[in-house]
């Protein structure tokens, strides 16, 4: 027979013993009959009260006394079960699962991969169904007359459940979860339950309240103090395997430390990065609606500090991070909330591509449409933080804009943003950048004699950068020099043919242009005349030469 938990919270270090009691409180004009009348289903057996109760005069019993009813002779009724929040896959053997829906006796609950589903119980407490979990209302019933007093029992069949039990108010109040191994009733506390699939394991994690735990199987000549009960309090964590007792308390994992984590991200995709809790092998995260975590929508799991989660909705929401021991038992929460404004969502960015170089004095910026969008905002600046954008502009329609601005020769950087209808604007793209290119340099045709000054035409660069090569592809340099302005002297060249070629140079990025078209040039031997030739046909000889 498999071993079972039996978690109970308990006044004292007495365990509990049934049958269990209501207890009435005598008012005037009860009489045993009244009260059989009352409360049990055999209203004739009145009797039963003088069996758990010492009253002289069954028809004269005063004010106050305290009268112990036997819950196993009481009337019951259906106790109301509500689902208050459901997210993702989420199926009941009763039919369709949504907010409002009712869950009856005997009615099971599955949740799949992300699926979430939390109840309220009659008496105002909380059960939330992790993801991947089976859940049985094995009885929801409420105790007749005693003013709400439930009858709760929870199977877990697999998986997980955190729940917040209400304070009962009398003693005749049972909530209980039961796994396969685990039998745990509390009267007012916060914990969870864990059931393997094998059915061969369960674990109890005790974050509010005192909880006193039991292995039902009896003793073996292995274990003879399996049965005895364990006193379990707040921080404190056990595991039951089957024909094994409770193990020692197990101090639960410290909180992670969370107050470094951002207040508000502008991405619906989100990952938290924490300092790591020490003995933790992997950590549990939730994100929730509400601070009290009933309204679930997302779980992660991850074997380093770090969760991340995807397609979140905008406004407040609740991260609540835990680590998980070696035992498998999950430590102290902590919890932080956020804001999420990711919507609408930005476009993509599709040309220039980032890093680009232009090869034109204009520039079309293109990108993708964005479904939330019904008209953009684009900026294009200088610096990547767009202290003082040179391009601030609204795109009413497409997704394109071709500025009116002249591309410099520096590094530029541009983003968008998109526009609802209500004209809310959303969180800007990632940013890119391009580069613009210097317009390309032109050597004119030139004679003259003694020093070789030249000028470059149709370039506004700061800097050229001048080679002479003595063959046409450059590959045998005579001079490299970058000069500052758009003209230079060549200086002094043996005589010779080379060629030359110049390129601008802007920024103090050293962005380049390309190449101009190589140009002949000719160093004479006789009194340091030259020629640079427009193409490549040689110069003809000076007549006094």
């Amino acid at each position: 027979m498999a071993g079972a938990i039996c978690l109970l919270l308990v006044a004292s270090s007495a365990w509990p013993e049934e049958p269990r009691f209501f207890i009435h409180h005598a008012q005037a004009g009860d009489t045993l009959l009244k009260l059989a009348n009352r409360y049990l289903v055999n209203r004739n057996d009145w009797l039963i009260f003088q069996k758990f109760n010492t009253i002289n005069n069954p028809k004269a019993i005063p004010l106050g006394t305290q009268i112990k009813i036997p819950v196993s002779g009481m009337r019951l009724d259906a106790s109301p079960v509500e689902v208050i929040a459901t997210t993702g896959s989420v199926t009941s053997s009763a039919g369709a699962v949504a907010t409002g829906s009712k869950i009856n006796e005997g009615d099971k609950l599955t949740t799949g991969e992300g699926g979430f589903v939390t109840i309220k119980l009659a008496d105002g407490s909380m059960l939330t169904v992790q993801p991947k979990s089976s859940v049985r209302m094995e009885t929801a019933r409420q105790l007749v007359n005693t003013g709400g007093v439930t009858d709760t029992v929870v199977r877990l069949d697999s998986g997980r459940v955190e729940t917040r039990v209400a304070k009962q108010r009398n003693s005749a109040a049972r909530y209980e979860i039961r796994t396969p191994t685990s039998n745990m009733g509390v009267r007012g506390t916060v914990f969870r339950v864990g059931a393997d699939e094998s059915g061969k394991r369960g674990q109890g994690e005790v974050v509010e309240g005192l909880v006193a735990v039991s292995a039902s199987s009896a003793p073996s000549a292995s274990s003879p103090k399996s049965s005895e009960a364990l006193a379990l309090g707040a921080g404190f964590g056990t595991f039951v395997e089957d024909g094994k007792p409770p193990s020692p308390p197990i101090a639960l994992l410290s909180a992670p430390d969370v107050s470094t984590l951002p207040a508000q991200i502008q991405s619906p995709d989100a990952r938290f990065t924490f300092s790591a809790v020490p003995s933790a092998v992997s950590y549990r995260a939730h994100v929730a609606h509400d601070i009290a975590f009933t309204n679930l929508i997302a779980n992660a799991s991850s074997p380093t500090p770090d969760v991340a989660f995807v397609n979140l909705p905008d406004g407040t929401l609740f991260l609540r991070v835990r680590g998980v021991d070696m035992n498998g038992l999950e430590g102290m929460d902590a919890s932080r909330a956020f804001s999420v404004k990711a919507r609408p969502l930005p476009p993509a960015l599709a040309a220039p591509i980032d890093k680009s170089r232009i090869l034109s004095s204009k520039v079309t910026l293109l990108w993708l449409a964005s479904a939330d969008a019904v008209s953009y905002r684009v900026q294009l600046a200088s610096d990547d933080s767009f202290a003082n954008p040179a391009l601030d502009e609204k795109v009413a329609s497409g997704v394109t804009l071709t500025p009116s601005m002249t591309v410099k020769p520096v590094s530029y950087y541009w983003r968008v943003a998109s526009l609802n209808a209500e004209g809310e604007t959303g969180p800007w793209s990632a940013t890119q950048s391009f580069i613009g290119v210097a317009d390309v340099p032109i050597l004119r045709a030139k004679r003259a004699t003694g020093m070789m000054p030249l000028e470059v035409d149709a370039s506004s660069a700061p800097s050229h950068q001048v080679q002479i090569a003595r063959d046409e592809r450059f590959t045998n340099i005579a001079s490299d020099r970058t000069i500052l302005g758009n003209k230079f002297d060549l200086g002094s060249l043996a005589a010779n043919a080379y060629y030359v070629r110049v390129r601008a140079v802007a920024g103090s990025e050293k962005i380049v242009g390309p190449w101009s078209v190589p140009r002949l040039l000719e160093v004479y031997p006789f009194g340091g005349g030259w020629w640079l030739s427009v193409s490549h046909s040689p110069a003809p000889v000076p007549a006094n030469r």
